[in-house]
């Protein structure tokens, strides 16, 4: 009986914020997986320099959040906005959009054959 209510509580919780539909985060996300064709990308950031963490998300408001990303040019920031409905996740800068999904702390975006994962930091 406490597993048949708990599960119908966890669908009423779901349900509800799925209804709400822009849930607002926060926090900074930094990248912990990066593979393109199924390589791991992230020892290749390394041995140019880059640390990993400083590929990341932020966001700032219920709509607003920075993303780190690595360019031709090394590490740029670009503000951007994004908008959350359910477990996907729409990223905005410059005009360009990129759908994501959003699994707890986790952010996976996927992309062609390229998979970039970032997990939420911890204080």
């Amino acid at each position: 009986m406490k597993k048949i209510i708990s599960i119908l509580l966890a669908f009423v919780l779901v349900a509800a914020l799925a209804a709400c539909g822009g849930a607002a985060l926060s926090g900074r996300y930094v990248i912990v997986e990066m593979t393109d064709n199924g390589n791991d990308q992230i020892p290749r950031l390394e041995t140019s320099g880059v640390n990993s963490e400083e590929i990341y998300i932020a966001f700032q408001s219920s709509s607003a959040m920075t993303m780190a990303l690595m360019t031709f040019d090394g590490i740029e920031e670009r503000e951007g906005t994004y908008k959350v409905d359910g477990d996907k996740i729409t990223f905005t800068i410059d005009g360009f959009s990129q759908d994501a999904i959003i699994d707890g702390d986790t952010i996976t975006m996927n992309q062609g054959s390229s998979r970039m994962v970032f997990e939420k930091e911890v204080a």
